[in-house]
């Protein structure tokens, strides 16, 4: 059927109205950010484009036209929005993303130093990680995933600082961004310290957490971990009398928000018979006055057969590949792998074992009691023990051709505390619990 040219006219000129009008809407409903665009010190500018969350999202760099295209799923998205539609990397856990463009090339995002504040003036690094989707000769668009953020402020501030030639930040300006992540969330109850957990005549008391705030910036061409750090004090006692004979055997941590702590890497050092101080980056936003800290504890004394795995004569690579698979196996508790990567030694080649699972069965705080895994023990071929890097990770020598690996599988008794941590600011404002 033909439409007569009059009726053919006024249907293109709706169509061209509607296009219009949605062209509007999403210009005027789009996030408002003040301060879209900062200048550099060189003159170069640096634009926040917008903030996406969840655990892999999408970013339309193209025109309005395209950015609308693209929000049409699969290859015709693709194909009408011109190739502009970026995807971030994918994270297991949902994450804010800020997108931004680049006048210069990836070398000026580098030179980026980022800090969040939210609506009370607490500042912190919220551990960044970033890369580049699009780049040509003057201009990249980059992203960065935030894992831990404020999500009781409506608003949040993105501060800006640029290194100059020796690394020393200089402000350059910040983002008000909307928070997508803003809610209304429980406050949690704080327990006085010290508070005691006891597991028949075992028993865990936490004496003390603190939290110093790191005025530091991040610095994203070096990866350094630069962020707030936690301490927390623990006493273990047997039958009333003090004990080294249950070891600490990680820590995980949450609040009411929904920001929770992922691989946390901890440290502990002993102060004195059955006393613990663990120290590690914190990973949740400081700001929240109670947090819930979870923590495990596995008694010293020989396993029993059934939670032992013994690895003999696994061969160690002869290439330099950056990481492989060395050995795996499949345990009734859960499914175990030896990842190897190689580096260049004061004396030749090493390599750095590492026992790796993403099988979930494995580290389930959910579970009163958790089940882990650690290397045991490790030699060479020679019988030489390895250097050990910590208790999932062995340092090979040069001149090794192969190892013999033990691995425990403990079934850990956790020990839950839901306190208000001593906020130590560097501005020596301390935060009583």
């Amino acid at each position: 059927m033909t439409l007569p040219p009059v009726k053919r006219k006024r249907l293109l000129i709706a169509l061209l109205l509607a296009t219009g009008t949605i062209a509007a809407l999403v210009l005027i409903f789009s996030s408002k950010v003040e301060g879209t665009t900062l200048r550099l010190t060189n003159g170069e500018r640096l634009t926040f484009c917008t903030v996406t969350v969840g655990s892999k999202t999408t970013y339309c760099y193209g025109n309005v036209f395209q950015r609308m295209a693209a929000r049409i799923p699969g290859q015709l998205g693709d194909k009408l929005s011109g190739g502009t539609r970026a995807e971030s990397w994918h994270y297991s856990d949902s994450n804010m993303v800020f997108w931004f463009r680049c006048e210069g090339g990836v070398g000026v995002f580098d030179r980026i130093r980022f800090r969040v504040v939210d609506e009370q003036g607490i500042e912190s690094d919220p551990y960044f990680d970033n890369n580049h989707v699009y780049s040509d000769s003057s201009t990249v668009i980059c992203y960065l995933h935030a894992g831990i953020l404020p999500r009781r402020s409506r608003h949040i501030r993105l501060r800006i600082s640029e290194a100059d030639k020796w690394d020393v930040p200089l402000p350059i300006g910040e983002f008000r961004i909307p928070n997508p992540l803003y809610g209304n969330f429980p406050e949690w109850t704080a327990e006085p310290l010290p508070a005691t957990r006891r597991f028949g005549e075992m028993a865990v008391t936490l004496e003390d957490l603190s939290v110093t705030q790191d005025s530091s910036w991040a610095d994203m061409e070096t990866r350094r971990v630069r962020g707030n750090v936690a301490r927390f004090r623990l006493r273990i006692t047997e039958s009333n009398q003090l004990t080294d004979e249950w070891a600490f055997f990680g820590a995980q941590c949450s609040d009411a928000t929904g920001n929770f702590s992922r691989a946390w890497y901890t440290t502990w050092q002993e102060i004195g018979p059955g006393h613990l101080e663990v120290t590690g980056g914190w990973p949740l936003w400081p700001g929240e006055k109670t947090v819930k800290l979870q923590t495990l504890w596995v008694r010293r004394e020989i396993p029993p057969p059934g939670r032992i795995v013994v690895l003999y004569g696994v061969p160690l690579p002869t290439i330099h590949p950056s990481v492989t698979r060395i050995a795996s196996t499949n345990h009734p508790l859960g499914q175990l792998a030896i990842s190897c990567r190689t580096m260049e030694g004061q004396f030749g080649i090493e390599w750095i074992l590492e026992l790796i699972s993403n099988d979930p069965r494995f580290y389930r705080y959910e579970d009163p009691e958790v089940e882990c895994y650690y290397f045991q023990a490790a030699r060479d071929e020679k019988g030489k023990e390895l250097e050990r890097i910590d208790a999932r990770k062995f340092r090979v020598h040069s001149g090794a051709a192969s190892v013999d690996l033990a691995i425990h599988l403990p079934q850990a008794k956790r020990a839950d505390f839901t306190v208000s941590p001593r906020l130590i600011s560097t501005n020596t404002t301390t935060r009583k619990p």
